[in-house]
């Protein structure tokens, strides 16, 4: 089983998530609201640039915004820097 902070490690609050999680339940996501790792190249390396410098109440907005998570900007960044864990 997994700690109870599971949420921590996704950088979202917690509520956030529950919300989320609601919204789908309930059929209030539409397919645009999410983008499903549709973006290209060009678009995913914008949003690491366009995160670059926000704080952590500047990203939430963004992340909500764009319907992306902190994990896939990670995982982009590492892209764009060559970075390899």
């Amino acid at each position: 089983m997994e700690s109870p902070q599971w949420y921590r490690k996704l950088g979202i609050p917690k509520d956030t998530l529950y919300s989320w999680r609601n919204k789908v339940r309930k059929g209030k996501v539409s397919k645009q609201s999410t983008n499903n790792g549709q973006l290209n190249s060009e678009e995913k390396f914008n949003a690491v640039m366009e995160t670059a410098a926000m704080n952590e109440v500047e990203l939430g907005k963004y992340y909500r915004s764009k319907g992306i998570f902190p994990l896939q900007i990670n995982a982009w960044r590492k892209t764009c820097t060559g970075s390899v864990e």
